[in-house]
């Protein structure tokens, strides 16, 4: 008799784990609206809104800036969502810098809408001096706002 409760008390844990991985799988490719605020440790908030066509999750983190290049993303399913891990590099002469990100997306509204949050730690090293460490949290929305269009791309990430 003992199995058969055990049984029983786990059935709703099953339900829920599998309604999970259902929302997770949700996200609805196309054209998305993002805004992001990026608060760094010390400093002001930066905010920014950008249009993506986005393929697959990590294309709305995933855009490097000049003289940066990035790993491609990983992607791991969590509970809430996925979980996107970046990894940047770059510099300008003799100024480099690293940047590792990770970043929480839990999709809505049968995959249109998304809400992340994630933290963002960087080191900049300038010859002559201790590398400077800097870390920043991220907050960001994003909603669909219908198929990619002609001039919006697809992010390119090297592999």
């Amino acid at each position: 008799m003992k199995p058969l409760a055990i049984l029983i008390l786990m059935l709703p844990f099953a339900a829920l784990s599998s309604h999970a991985q259902t929302a997770k799988t949700q996200f609805q490719p196309g054209e998305w609206q993002t805004e992001s605020t990026v608060t760094p440790s010390m400093g002001k908030p930066i905010h920014r809104t950008i249009t993506v066509c986005a393929n697959q999750t990590a294309d709305f983190w995933n855009r490097p800036q000049p003289n940066q290049q990035c790993d491609a993303p990983l992607v791991t399913p969590i509970a809430s969502g996925y979980n996107v891990k970046l990894h940047c590099s770059g510099g300008v002469g003799p100024v480099q810098w690293k940047m590792d990100s990770s970043i929480n997306e839990t999709f809505a509204a049968n995959g249109s809408t998304f809400l992340a949050t994630g933290t963002t730690n960087s080191q900049t090293i300038l010859p002559g001096r201790p590398p400077m460490q800097a870390s920043a949290t991220i907050q960001s929305t994003g909603k669909r706002i219908g198929p990619c269009t002609a001039q919006v791309k697809p992010v390119q990430t090297k592999p």
